[in-house]
């Protein structure tokens, strides 16, 4: 967080944004940076709350945060009654808002107590054991996060350089494949806490079973959206932007039948992936995720978005795919088969129902 109120100005231009967009871009971070804290609560009270076996209360709090969020940042876009009109930077205060108030909700209910779990100050004198316990668990399964992270803004890097259309086309597309997206998140958790919960409980076959369950039914839905998404893509891009916009709409239908033939993939990687996470096997899946992204993904890329590509190691240069941000999400699903598979081995493996946390 202190990084990025030092930075904050410097981090669009590092991602290949210029002009106003980069000064957009700055304003919006100054803005959350601030509340990161409270984001943190958030996110780690509600996985908490999950890990117990309540998936309501968080869905209740997002739901309030996302109220909050919206209402907040319309009025003060577009200065509604007395409020000023401050366009971008408003909506940036609603989304911080709704961080306030999420992670407000999330200690008042953990210090008032729910399903077993309570905040309690004398809890808070540092235990070893316990700590040791999290950080090996932990600093894996952050690791992974953050390169997840790093590397999906290396690769938003790349496609800002290709121009505005592509980040355009880019940001439609990722908002059309949300519609499966968010749907296997859920299932990712289920299978997350339940394959937690069994293993405590000494059962791993009915973990293996729970994350299949998780599997088939969550996969199930993600590969439904696919079927739809690639005959009606144009369609459902073009609900994502104005008339006027509708060259944006042409460039990210390309992108959506692209990721709809690897929807099977994307849902063995996210919902086996949260399984193992569950178990407390953290180190494969972020073995898997540098696989993926800086083995397949990046260097596709590269490769397959410019006209020439230069090696350094080989000092030379090659001709590369010149496809644009076809290219770049053609190295996307490339990247999803490969953890795909990689996931699917470790756990049919079954080294992950002896993991001890």
């Amino acid at each position: 967080t202190f990084a990025g109120l030092y930075w904050g100005e410097s981090v669009p231009v590092a991602f290949q944004l210029q002009g106003e967009t980069a000064q957009l871009a700055a304003d919006y971070l100054l803005c959350i940076l601030p509340v990161v804290p409270m984001m943190m609560l958030q996110t780690v009270g509600i996985a908490c709350l999950r890990g117990a076996g309540d998936m309501v209360s968080g869905l209740v709090i997002m739901t309030i945060v996302n109220v909050v969020n919206v209402a907040v940042s319309w009025s003060l876009a577009l200065g509604l009654g007395p409020l000023p009109a401050l366009g971008w930077r408003g909506i940036a205060l609603g989304t911080a808002a709704g961080f306030v108030v999420g992670g407000t909700l999330v200690v008042a209910l953990l210090v008032r107590g729910r399903w077993g779990l309570r905040f309690q100050w004398r809890r808070l004198r540092p235990n070893a054991g316990t700590i040791r316990r999290l950080l090996r668990i932990g600093l894996p399964g952050g690791a992974d996060m953050l390169s997840i992270i790093g590397c999906q803004l290396w690769f938003i890097a790349l496609i800002n350089r290709l121009g505005t259309l592509a980040v355009a086309a880019h940001g439609v597309a990722l908002c059309v494949e949300s519609i499966a997206f968010l749907p296997g998140s859920a299932f990712q958790m289920a299978a997350t806490t339940m394959v937690g919960q069994m293993l405590g409980a000494a059962d791993p076959k009915r973990a293996a079973r729970s994350a299949m369950t998780a599997l088939l039914c969550g996969g199930g839905f993600i590969v439904l959206v696919g079927a739809v998404l690639y005959p009606n893509a144009l369609f459902l891009a073009h609900l994502f932007v104005r008339t006027e916009h509708g060259h944006v709409a042409v460039s990210a239908a390309p992108l959506l039948r692209t990721v709809s033939l690897a929807m099977p993939a994307l849902a063995v990687t996210m919902i086996l992936s949260g399984a193992l996470r569950g178990a407390g096997d953290t180190r494969w899946p972020l073995l898997f995720s540098l696989i993926g992204f800086l083995g397949v993904r990046i260097p596709l890329t590269y490769f397959l978005t410019q006209e020439a590509v230069y090696l350094p190691l080989a000092n030379m240069t090659v001709a590369g795919g010149d496809m644009g941000v076809v290219g770049a999400w053609y190295a996307m699903s490339a990247d999803l088969h490969v953890r795909a598979l990689l996931t699917a081995i470790r756990f049919f493996h079954g080294g992950w129902k002896r993991v001890e946390v």
